[in-house]
């Protein structure tokens, strides 16, 4: 498992990368966290923080993109769904992202 964090004034970006033996995907990339701070939302930022992120999962070999956020969390829902995320069956409370 490897972990990278992107750290500015601006921005907030956690991803992980897992590989799991015997499993149909066998590399996974997890986004744990991603963050822009009020004055650069809605400029694109996370837009490109994520499709960055992608890549580099893709060029690391990953081929599942996950993430989760909480059920309440309708900002974050939107995002994941507006990057090409699929709605998963999760834990009460959380909501779970999906994208081969």
């Amino acid at each position: 498992m490897s972990r990278g964090k992107i750290r500015g004034e601006s921005r907030w970006l956690c991803p992980t990368t897992i590989e799991k033996e015997g499993t149909a995907w066998k590399k996974y990339g997890y986004l744990s966290w991603i963050e822009v701070a009020e004055a650069y939302q809605r400029t694109g930022l996370a837009l490109r923080l994520y499709k960055k992120l992608e890549h580099k999962f893709r060029k690391n070999g990953v081929r599942m993109v996950i993430a989760d956020t909480k059920t309440d969390n309708e900002e974050a829902s939107a995002f994941f769904k507006a990057m090409g995320l699929w709605g998963l069956l999760s834990p009460p409370g959380m909501r779970g992202w999906a994208r081969p």
